[in-house]
């Protein structure tokens, strides 16, 4: 795991790299999500989520049989995607939006990273619409 200088020092170089990018990082721990956040100017937040491990993992697992098998019900596998969604982004899609936000770049951690967050659901819309 980065320690905390080394992670603002490798996020700041690719939000600036691009302008409009944040860098997400959702570091998944036993009893909570904590989602930490850079952008250009040095901004840097964390917020938590309070779900655990299991449940991440478990919902993961499911949006990934639904993504692998033909003809799954997309109804569920948007289900599945707005859980995730909610999960993953919705905690900070309002400084996503007030910060005009163009491009997400993800440093997934655990069973986060076999997801592809662009497919992730918030109700209307795939993540990367």
């Amino acid at each position: 795991m980065l320690a905390t200088e080394d992670f603002r020092r490798a996020a700041f170089d690719i939000v600036e790299a691009e302008p409009g990018t944040v860098l997400i990082y959702p570091l998944i721990l036993e009893d909570k999500l904590w989602l930490l956040w850079a952008g250009a100017g040095g901004v840097l937040k964390s917020y938590e989520v309070d779900i655990s491990q299991a449940e991440v993992t478990n919902a993961v697992l499911r949006f990934r049989q639904l993504l692998n098998t033909p003809n799954s019900d997309v109804a569920e596998l948007e289900a599945v995607g707005k859980t995730l969604y909610n999960w993953f982004i919705q905690p900070i899609e309002d400084e996503l939006d007030q910060n005009a936000v163009g491009n997400l770049v993800f440093s997934l951690d655990r069973a986060a990273r076999y997801i592809p967050m662009a497919m992730l659901h918030d109700g209307e819309h795939y993540l990367i619409e």
